[in-house]
């Protein structure tokens, strides 16, 4: 759902990961065995909403943002997938997740010796090239074809 105040609303589709087995500063080399798998994600962003300081949190944490799905993958290879998304039919992001600026391993090593990261926390990886707004009215399909198609109108 847009919220109201803002037209200015974009999709990213992503790999997601979720966590499997609490992690707390583990090494990149043992980074898979603490994952329990992986979903598409549409990480939706209000930018109207981001704070002046540049913190995004209010601007992407409304009711209905980041939708997740159509289901979780536990035995696939995450660097070796390509990530596409449709809006209204029309491809605008195609990109492989070897081209992600840090790889999985290096962003859950990193991220663990920061915080502990609990079973069943969900790390969005960021999105390709190729996002943009979209408005009331149209269809974004994001999809990861070792996963499937998560579909989602806006309203």
């Amino acid at each position: 759902m847009v919220p109201d105040g803002t037209d200015e609303v974009k999709f990213e589709s992503e790999i997601a990961v979720v966590i499997g087995r609490p992690m707390r500063r583990v090494s990149e080399a043992d980074v898979y065995d603490h994952v329990f798998g992986f979903t598409v994600v549409n990480d939706v962003t209000a930018f109207d909403f981001f704070h002046p300081a540049g913190h995004w949190t209010v601007g992407k944490a409304f009711d209905t943002f980041t939708p997740l799905g159509p289901a979780l993958e536990t035995e696939m290879d995450p660097d070796k997938v390509e990530i596409k998304s449709f809006l209204n039919g029309e491809l605008k992001q195609k990109s492989g997740t070897d081209l992600i600026i840090f790889t999985i391993p290096q962003m859950l090593a990193y991220l663990s010796g920061v915080m502990t990261l609990d079973a069943g926390d969900v790390i969005l990886t960021g999105a390709p090239v190729g996002a943009e707004m979209m408005h009331r009215g149209d269809v974004i399909e994001s999809v990861i074809d070792e996963i499937g198609s998560l579909r989602n109108p806006v309203v």
